[in-house]
Formats: C-alpha cells, structure tokens, sequence
C-alpha cells in the first residue's frame, strides 16, 4: 500500500515556479553561491551522505532611489517595484533535509517587521520570536504587541490582500493582533529541519530552478524599512535514489515504499500474492496449502499441473467403505492386491474426477493409489480374449491373475492405447481401464526385475513366477517410473514368468 509522508509544516512544495511575489515590502534573494559551492549534478548524484549548500542571499532595496522604501502612510503598504525573485539551480533529483537562515552581526541589515523564508510563495521559516534582539526591541507607539502564532503562518500563502491575518495567539484577531517589528537586528540564526522533495514534474521547463525569496509582511508607516544586507542560507541536501523497501522516501516523490510491486509465491491453488513491501519490510508470502487433486480444472495439489494424474494415500477403511472386502486383513493376506482393493482403488478414484485407479503401495493404514486418466471399456471374457483369464480363475482367486493382467493390457493395446489393466468383475464381464494417450500421458516400456528397484521391494523372478503380480513388484514397477522416468506411477503389462514389461503413466 502507498503511504503519504506528511510534513511537520502544512506545506506542499509541489507548485509552479513564480516570478512574482506580492506583498507589503519586499525583498529580493541574489543566490551567489559561496565557501562550500554545490557540487556539480553529476558528482554530487554519486554521493550518498547528505551534502551542505552554503548561500549569500542579498537582501536587495526594492526602491532605485534609495536604501529605503518609500511607505505608503494611508494603508502601511511599501510601495515599490518588485524585481524578479532570483533562482538556486543544481536541485534536481535532490531532497532538501534542512535549512538554516542566518546574518552576521551587521548594522545594515535593518527591517522593522517580520522577516520571512519564502519559498514559490509559500512561507518556510519566519524571525519572528527567533531572533535574539527580538524581546529588547523598541515600541514607539506604546502598545505590547500581541505575538504571532508561527505554527499557524508557516506553510501558509503570503496573502496581500490580509496583512494582519487572524493568526495571533490568544485569540486576537484583526486589529487587536499587532504585527511585532524590530527596527535593527545584529544576529539572526533561523533553523529549520524537515524534509522538502523537489518535485520535477512540476518544473517542467526548468527542473532544477528553485526560487526562495525573503520578504516582510505588515509594516508601520511611521518607520522606514531599509533592506539590504546579507542573509546566509544554509541547505542541506541529499540525493534522490530508486525507490526500496525501507520505509523511507527514497525517490523523493512524496511517496513512502511505493511502485515495489508484489511478490507471488506457490503454484495452482496454493497461488498467494502480497505487497512487497510492508511497513517498510519486505511483504511475506505464504502459499497455501495443498489438498488432494480432483478433476475441476484446478491444480488442486499445487504441482503446477492442472486435474494432472496423481498418487493419494487414502486410509484402508475409506476404502472398506467402498468395497466392504477390501479390508486390511485381506491386504495382509494377499501376495498382490486383491480383486476388492482394485475396484476399491477405481471408485475412490472416480469419485474425484479420475476414471482409473489402482494400488501401488501398502503402508498400514494407508494404501497409496494411483489415478490417472483412461478410457473404459466393460466386455465380456470371449471379447477379452485371454488365454488363461477365465470365470472360473477370476471367480476362484482374490486377484486378477497374470494372465487376465496380460490380456487387458494387450486389449488396450490394440485399441492404441499405452497400456491397460484390470479393474473390476462383476461375474460375467471385466471392466477394463486403458490408460489415455494424450500428451501428458504417454508409455514407457521396460522390464521391471531388471530395475534397481526390484530387489527392493522382493521383486525377483520367484514372484513373477507365481500367479499374481506381487505388491512388491507393483511398489517395484511405481517407483521406478516415478523416480527414473520422472512419471507419476507405472502398471504391470505382459505379465510374463520371469520378466513383466511396464507402462509408465505420466501427467
């Protein structure tokens, strides 16, 4: 979020540059730069630390005739030509820290008003309870003039048309609120420290002109105003930098930590995006937390595919739920995965989007599935065509036998699919799920036994040579895919007796 930085004067310094400044007597800066000259633009863009620009401000005469106004004596106003305010150039890209207003100890330098810092027309510092002769000054007319309230004036506009603004403290107001004067001050030492951001968009035609004039206001016409003398003006400024979290305003814009953008972090459903910058810390992101895959066009499971085919563990009695027999002591009891935990597998599987699912591990209490994208097809034996997958074998036995693991595969292979496997037996006819080829999922053939993972999970040629594929050599057949072909899973095709190739299931 954009934080505002707010000033300690109710002054914004991003206005046009004036020519003119109107007023009751009038002063005019020649900024001459002296001692500790400016830098040049480029060398002082180098430097990090805040630089000191020291200033002679020349408190020109107003008057060509002499060194006094010539003072009106029916409205106090000091007439006068009103010269150009003269300009500090060199500022652009700079940030003004502080400012500090200051004369030596001479005689000259006279004014019986207040004194003020002007910048663009806007006031920036005034003498006024600030200067040390201030409390000893004479009053020839008597009266105790009641003081301004500084803290009101600063970061107003000098307004011509109100030369007793009602900003006096106690609450006097108009004529009751006297404007204070001095005839003579000998040292003036005005400090201000804030921060002022020189504002290039608004200079368009001369980006690094900035103007600062001194000026009086009010005035009595019973004394002269003689103005001239020299006024040093000390800045202190520092180079603007690209913005960066810190809670500062480094660009010199007006802007705290703005522009820095977001920060995003996971993927699919655990998508999160923050600011990256937050009370002038970097944003932190949090992604959210994965849930098991489901078919809705969501990355679910946040691996950055979308409803891709996936493993889940799913807790053997969610399964016995689905189909009563498929229990953990049928699990224990098996060499491979029985008929009841395939099916099982499948509609655990299909209920979330996927149409074909089949163990692939066992690990008390949990069984770990695969589900992946397949096209099914519910035939009868003769259509199998199985040599050796008959009723009597599917019926008599808890799990699909080679033979009728072989048949379904090659089924599907003649159909052009990768591979295929068996799912459930309803007594009469197979559902069989071949696995879809579509470009995120493709086959890869090779012999289990052969991998290093078989003699892993007791996948040999002694369980190949049973009937059934072993859960060992379907942990086998799972993780070599998964972790040397970098797929999601594998199932068993052309279950042989010594040798069974695989069909590796990708995304």
């Amino acid at each position: 979020m954009k934080e505002h930085r707010s000033h300690p004067l109710p002054v914004r310094l991003f206005l046009p540059c004036l020519t003119l400044l109107w007023g009751a007597g009038c002063g005019v800066i020649e900024a001459e730069p002296r001692m500790d000259e400016a830098l040049p633009e480029s060398s002082l863009a180098q430097v990090e630390q805040a630089q000191t620009l020291t200033y002679t401000l020349h408190w020109a005469d107003n008057q060509a005739t002499g060194d006094c106004n010539f003072v009106n004596p029916v409205n106090g106003i000091a007439s006068g030509r009103l010269e150009e305010p003269r300009t500090i150039t060199g500022l652009a890209g700079k940030r003004i820290r502080s400012m500090h207003l200051s004369s030596t100890n001479n005689t000259a330098f006279k004014y019986d008003d207040v004194l003020l810092l002007n910048f663009n027309n806007y006031i920036l510092m005034s003498s006024d309870r600030r200067v040390a002769a201030y409390s000893n000054a004479p009053n020839p007319l008597g009266t105790s003039p009641v003081p301004y309230d500084w803290s009101k004036i600063v970061g107003q506009a000098i307004d011509n048309q109100n030369l007793q603004p009602a900003w006096c403290t106690s609450g006097a107001t108009g004529a009751d609120c006297t404007v204070p004067r001095t005839e003579t001050v000998g040292t003036m030492n005005v400090n201000l420290t804030s921060f002022w951001t020189i504002d290039e968009a608004a200079y368009p035609s001369r980006p690094d002109a900035r103007t600062f004039t001194l000026v009086t206001i009010g005035d009595d016409e019973q004394y002269m105003d003689c103005r001239h003398g020299d006024v040093t003006l000390t800045l202190t400024v520092e180079s603007c930098s690209p913005e960066v979290c810190d809670g500062k305003d480094n660009d010199c814009d007006g802007l705290i930590d703005e522009g820095l953008g977001t920060v995003t972090c996971g993927v699919g459903a655990c998508k999160r995006t923050v600011e990256a910058c937050v009370n002038g810390a970097p944003g932190i992101c949090t992604p959210g937390t994965p849930i098991p895959e489901t078919r809705d066009n969501i990355d679910n499971n946040c691996n950055g595919y979308i409803d891709d085919n996936y493993i889940v563990s799913v807790p053997v009695s969610t399964l016995s739920n689905l189909v009563s027999t498929c229990t953990s002591t049928d699990l224990n009891s098996t060499v491979g995965y029985s008929r009841a935990c395939v099916a099982a597998a499948r509609r655990y599987c299909n209920s979330t989007g996927w149409e074909g699912g089949t163990p692939i591990e066992y690990g008390p209490p949990n069984l770990y599935l695969a589900c992946f994208r397949a096209k099914g097809f519910f035939i009868s034996l003769d259509e199998l065509n199985g040599p050796g997958c008959t009723a009597t074998n599917l019926i008599t036995t808890p799990e699909y036998s080679k033979a009728c693991t072989s048949a379904a595969s090659r089924y599907c292979a003649d159909r052009g699919y990768v591979g295929g496997i068996p799912q459930e037996f309803d007594g009469s006819r197979i559902y069989i799920n071949c696995v879809d080829q579509q470009p995120s999922s493709n086959g890869y053939f090779g012999g289990v036994n052969n991998t290093d993972w078989a003699w892993r999970t007791n996948c040999l040629s002694s369980p190949l040579a049973g009937p059934e594929f072993s859960k060992g050599c379907r942990a086998a057949a799972h993780r070599w895919c998964a972790y040397d072909q970098n797929a999601v899973s594998g199932v068993p095709v052309d279950v042989g007796a010594t040798m069974s190739n695989l069909a590796c299931i990708y995304r």
